[in-house]
């Protein structure tokens, strides 16, 4: 049976292999992959689920080789088959080797393998300086995978598990209070990072993100589980800070591309049309993972003059007294905020957080009677801050890609002085 066994099996030379790395294939055996992702959402043609999964996707292998790793194939596309969940090489067939085999997986970036020499060549992938598109309608979801399969599945089939390598961010608004009412027609997020690199974990991204069990070898309290199972994230070299604004879907009540928000009001949403179903359009953002911290107002006044200030919301909106609260919205309520015109004008709001990747973060603008304040980003003294309501509440809330949290963002009339 050995003899048998020998005489079919074929050594063969890869491309991406230098003369001396020959990996021996059953010829008999092509691999092909079948693919989920994790609890997430559609976005566009660009945002993947369990039920908008990709197209296609690369692929790189490498097998064990002693106490280091050789390359088997290195980006291969492999697309998927029809109505199927099964995805098949698009160019030369691959077979499975007689040794186990390390699969990464990955749409919407460009890996590379992370080093040339050493035990550490062809270990796993780096993606170098991601850059997030400026524009939000243009953010991808860039997901990955990492799959290591001992022995060669009956079916020459095996399935890889996609997690999500960016955060997402989305937007809705709530009026607690009687004696307003708002329009608000944009949303802005300023002075976050936008470049950074990204290293494949080394562990099988089999199961949902954040429910991993820590292996049973790794019980020193040194041990990297983060970077094993999740992957990481590291700003680029030379940071690079961006602003990245969305207009708020149309409003079902008014037919325009402004919400109003009535006092008493529940969650408006001003990024998704429809979360009931989990429609995710062009208004959700693909962030780096990063952590935030907040613009100073005390320290800065005008939030934009400097690049790495701290991070902060503006809300482009309309802010009205009622003058009669119990008819609600009417013409003859006063305008209090912008002062000078009629045009709508931003709102600041200083913020932290700490973004991780797979998870939604969804921040609720809360206008209220209580909260820590909101600032006009072009005071007339660039030296001084000015109050444009206090206070103003933020609400955050998180979860697995699934949802990384909701955030209030309270804003709140001034009390006049005795």
């Amino acid at each position: 049976m050995k003899k048998v066994l020998l005489g079919t099996l074929a050594v063969l030379t890869l491309a991406a292999c230098s003369k001396d790395e020959v990996v021996q294939q059953n010829p008999n055996d092509a691999i092909s992959f079948t693919a989920t992702t994790g609890k997430a959402i559609s976005r566009a043609i660009d945002g993947y689920c369990n039920k908008n999964l990709p197209g296609d996707f690369q692929v790189w292998a490498n097998v064990e080789d002693g106490s280091s790793f050789k390359p088997y194939f290195s980006g291969d596309k492999f697309v998927k088959d029809g109505s199927t969940n099964n995805y098949l090489n698009n160019g030369e067939t691959r077979y499975w080797p007689y040794s186990a085999i390390k699969f990464f997986a990955c749409k919407n970036a460009n890996p590379n393998w992370n080093a040339t020499t050493g035990s550490d060549a062809y270990k796993t992938l780096v993606v170098t300086d991601f850059t997030v598109a400026d524009q939000v309608a243009d953010q991808v979801d860039f997901i990955y995978a990492v799959q290591n399969v001992t022995d060669k599945p009956s079916t020459g089939q095996t399935t890889i598990n996609f997690r999500h390598a960016l955060s997402q961010i989305e937007f809705q608004a709530r009026n607690e209070n009687t004696k307003l009412y708002v329009e608000i027609s944009g949303v802005s997020v300023c002075n976050v990072n936008n470049k950074g690199t990204f290293t494949f974990p080394t562990l099988s991204t089999d199961d949902q993100i954040g429910i991993h069990n820590k292996p049973e070898d790794a019980e020193n309290p040194d041990y990297d589980l983060d970077s094993k199972v999740k992957g990481t994230w590291v700003p680029a070299s030379t940071s690079s800070y961006s602003d990245y604004t969305i207009t708020t879907n149309k409003d079902d009540e008014t037919g325009t591309e402004v919400k109003v928000i009535k006092g008493n009001s529940t969650n408006v949403y001003l990024t998704v049309t429809d979360p009931g179903s989990q429609e995710h359009n062009k208004n959700t953002m693909y962030l780096l993972p990063q952590t935030l911290t907040a613009w100073n107002p005390d320290s800065k006044a005008t939030p934009g003059d400097v690049a790495q200030t701290g991070a902060y919301f503006l809300v482009k909106c309309k802010i009205f007294n009622v003058a009669d609260p119990a008819t609600g919205y009417q013409p003859s309520d006063v305008r209090i905020w912008p002062k000078a015109d009629d045009t709508y004008a931003d709102v600041a709001i200083p913020f932290s957080a700490t973004w991780v990747g797979g998870k939604r973060y969804v921040y609720t603008f809360v206008f209220t009677d209580k909260g820590n304040g909101g600032f006009n980003p072009n005071p007339s003294d660039p030296s001084k801050p000015e109050d444009v309501l206090v206070p103003i509440k933020l609400v955050v809330t998180v979860d697995d890609f699934v949802d990384a949290g909701n955030t209030d963002v309270e804003m709140k009339k001034p009390v006049p002085a005795p």
